[in-house]
Formats: C-alpha cells, sequence, structure tokens
C-alpha cells in the first residue's frame, strides 16, 4: 500500500491511498483507491488503510471482503475506491441483503407509478371521448 498527495488545482491537494489485492476465486491483482469521499459519507480511510496493513502483514495473509465503488478504466488512470473492508472467513458467502431490498421497493415503486399514470391517461381518454372509464 502507498500513499500519494494527488494535485487538486491551485495548491490544493488530497490524500490517496492505494491497496493492492489478490482476487480469491482467479488470482487476478486488483488495485483500489482508498480516498475519503463526501458523496458517499467516507471519512475513514486511514482507518481502511490500518485494517488493510495488518490483514496483509498477517502469516499467510488473510481474506478480506471489500465494498468498493467504481470501475478500473487504464486509460484514464482510475480506480474503483474502496467503502469498507472486513476480514471473513474462507467460506464466507456474500449475500447482498441491503441491495435486494432496495431494488424491491423500487420495482414496487414503478409498478405502483405505472398503474397510476395508466389510470390517469385511462380516464382522460374516457373524459374526452365520452365514454365512462374502464376500471
Amino acid at each position: 500500500m502507498d500513499k500519494t498527495d494527488m494535485a487538486g488545482g491551485e495548491g490544493a491537494t488530497r490524500d490517496v491511498r492505494f491497496v493492492y489485492a489478490t482476487e480469491l476465486d482467479s488470482q487476478k491483482a486488483r488495485v483500489f483507491r482508498n480516498e475519503d469521499t463526501a458523496w458517499y459519507l467516507k471519512w475513514n480511510s486511514g482507518d481502511i488503510a490500518a485494517e488493510a496493513s495488518k490483514l496483509a502483514a498477517a502469516e499467510g495473509g488473510k481474506i478480506a471482503l471489500v465494498k468498493y465503488y467504481g470501475i478500473r478504466m487504464a486509460i484514464f488512470d482510475s480506480y474503483p475506491n474502496i467503502l469498507s473492508l472486513k476480514e471473513v472467513g474462507a467460506d464466507y458467502v456474500y449475500v447482498p441483503w441491503v441491495n435486494m431490498i432496495v431494488l424491491l421497493v423500487l420495482l414496487f415503486f414503478v409498478i405502483w407509478a405505472g398503474v397510476k399514470i395508466r389510470r390517469t391517461f385511462r380516464s382522460a381518454k374516457a373524459k374526452f371521448s365520452g365514454r365512462p372509464p374502464a376500471s
């Protein structure tokens, strides 16, 4: 893991740390950016860097669950940013319960809105055509 000060314009700098990892299944090397960001309410990049160093220094290495956002784009020299990092066992299976619940709520909202819009258009059509609205 290394730390870089990146120029942000007019003398401002921002602290960017990098975490190097290996995917468990494919053994592919991965690089993650570890930077504080207000968009995701993340101000603990120092703690995440310390946790990554601790896990890497352990004998034989440790397995960690990394939550991140973004994609790797080599042409723009951009890396995904780590949101959280925690040690897990080798038999750990991640199930994104929160994501599934949020998507279900959004699905129900879209269906509800579609029904409301369809009823509104049907009643408007019936009002202007002189026929009673269909239920």
